[in-house]
């Protein structure tokens, strides 16, 4: 039986499976799913509580207008004269959004609020190469958005009438100054110009004459232009569906949002250490088979240790080590792998390393209701140290072919030492109270000290 385990071992280091993002979904699916159904309550929430926003838009004619007149040219960069240029739709969208429009519509119900929040509910746009303003506004309910379109239309064309009508009020004044100037410097002249002495006098009689022809023309122009304050193209429609479809776009937009934070949260829950339930849950950086998977059945457990005896045998081990995620369920794995190579004909001794032992030897076979073979067990207290352990060391090797050592925890300084002498060297890891850190850290131990171990063994709970 190949394990997942074996098989992520052969793809190698670098490799992370899809079995890894598979088991962090399900470990974290109540997060993830949590996330998604409060961000979609939110949505309906927002949804529930925002009011919906109509804009209605109107389209208005603004011919263009000089600002002032023409009379007194402008001259450009390389000395040619050019006439004042004409009004911008910068300025025309300057004026829809000036005091007076925004005062007109702030008398009108829904519009009741100050300046600057009505500048942001209208919006203006102008097509390229043309004189037409798209003027769009926004209201709560359809009637008052239309209605405000109209407002603001109407409001502007009346107060761009005013300042046109103003604009050529001024040019037709300034015109009139201006012929007036010119007419009296040419009464000042002489009347004969047979009696004027010199040329330069005759030419500038002359200039004064052409420049109040021009003067005459620009004012009849002026005088003979009707007043073009605009018109509108299209009349503002009755809105039928709001700008922003909250309905969709809120519970959408909450379920997304809530899926990004969910997977954040599972991401930053995996890296804190869990407990290890299947082999599934190993880690991708231990590179080590999963060997077996031990279940309560007493003939699951005996085919497992068979397994592990065979291997044993195959490498013609004298000394396994047998390491536990906690201690204590390595031992238990430890006996029963003892008693079925003393089954297989190997004398076996069976080295305990323990916390609360009193370092006696006993014989027994103690374990579970499958183990009928008896072999020695040599217990040495963990306080001893290196010395304690190497005495029941000698003791089992002069009574046993095979010394299975048990007791410690494959992350401690014990645990390296007594793999360093060892043929081979299991970890046993019991579901549901040993951490994927702890596994992490005690093989990173093992690969460091160049005594790798040779395979896993999931155990299950010991029962009470």
């Amino acid at each position: 039986m190949k394990s997942r385990a074996g098989r992520r071992a052969q793809a190698g280091p670098d490799v992370v499976p899809l079995t890894y993002y598979t088991s962090l979904l399900r470990r974290q699916a109540l997060v993830i799913v949590g996330a998604v159904l409060l961000g979609t309550a939110l949505g309906l929430l927002r949804t529930m509580t925002t009011a919906p926003v109509y804009t209605s838009t109107v389209s208005v004619m603004a011919p263009a207008e000089p600002l002032h007149t023409g009379s007194r040219r402008l001259t450009g960069q390389d000395g040619s004269s050019r006439r004042p240029r004409n009004s911008t739709m910068d300025t025309e969208a300057q004026l829809v959004l000036s005091n007076e429009v925004l005062t007109r519509l702030s008398s009108f119900q829904g519009f009741r609020v100050g300046h600057d929040e009505l500048r942001r509910r209208i919006k203006i746009t102008a097509p390229a190469n043309t004189r037409v303003l798209n003027i769009a506004v926004s209201a709560s309910r359809p009637e008052t958005a239309q209605q405000g379109a109209g407002i603001v239309a109407e409001a502007y064309l009346s107060l761009r009438e005013q300042i046109v009508g103003g604009v050529q009020q001024r040019n037709r004044e300034a015109l009139q100054r201006r012929r007036a100037v010119l007419e009296k410097r040419l009464a000042a002249l002489p009347g004969d110009e047979a009696a004027m002495p010199r040329l330069t006098a005759r030419s500038r009689r002359q200039a004064l004459v052409n420049q109040l022809s021009s003067v005459e023309k620009e004012l009849h122009a002026l005088e003979s232009r009707a007043i073009q304050s605009g018109e509108v193209l299209r009349s503002p429609a009755l809105p039928t569906a709001p700008d922003d479809v909250n309905g969709e776009l809120g519970p959408a937009t909450g379920a997304g949002v809530g899926l990004i934070v969910g997977v954040g949260i599972a991401l930053v829950r995996n890296r804190r250490p869990r407990l290890i339930r299947t082999a599934v849950d190993i880690p991708p950086q231990v590179q080590v088979p999963v060997l077996a998977e031990l279940g309560q059945h007493s003939a699951a457990r005996s085919n497992t240790y068979r397994r592990l005896r065979n291997l044993a045998f195959d490498k013609r081990a004298s000394t396994v080590l047998v390491a536990g995620l906690p201690p204590e369920a390595g031992v238990r794995v430890a006996r029963g792998l003892a008693s079925l190579c003393v089954e297989g004909g190997a004398r076996t001794a069976l080295v305990h390393v323990d916390a609360t032992g009193d370092g006696k030897a006993r014989r027994g076979h103690e374990g579970t209701a499958d183990e009928h073979a008896s072999f020695p067990v040599f217990r040495t207290p963990s306080g001893e140290g290196d010395r304690g352990f190497a005495r029941a060391l000698a003791k089992a090797r002069e009574k046993a072919q095979l010394v299975v050592i048990t007791g410690v925890a494959p992350h401690t300084a014990e645990a390296l030492s007594m793999a360093a002498i060892s043929d081979l060297t299991f970890i046993v890891v019991e579901r549901e109270r040993a951490s994927d850190r702890e596994l992490v850290k005690g093989m990173q131990a093992f690969e460091q000290a160049t005594v790798p171990a040779q395979g896993l063994v999931l155990t299950g709970p010991q029962k009470a």
